[in-house]
């Protein structure tokens, strides 16, 4: 998944992660150090972009799952949340 890009890093408020054009992305997840989903990260544009809400999560560093058919990332991001 070359291209894939995260931002911001730290997040506040909003988490966007944007995969390469043209990749069909099945799905985009937000989770702890642990490997629990904290959350989906939806897509309202058809696909370029996928958002998260951040601001209710503890300050701490999570990872976002990336999954496009069988082949799957994961990217490290620093979450702070909103004081």
């Amino acid at each position: 998944l070359d291209g894939t890009s995260i931002s911001p890093n730290p997040a506040t408020d909003l988490l966007t992660v944007h995969p390469p054009v043209n990749t069909a992305v099945s799905g985009v997840e937000l989770l702890d150090l642990a490997g629990r989903k904290v959350m989906d990260l939806r897509s309202d544009d058809g696909g370029a972009s996928y958002v998260a809400g951040v601001e209710g999560l503890p300050t701490g560093t999570y990872l976002v799952h990336v999954t496009v058919g069988a082949e799957q990332r994961l990217f490290r991001s620093v979450v702070v949340s909103a004081q």
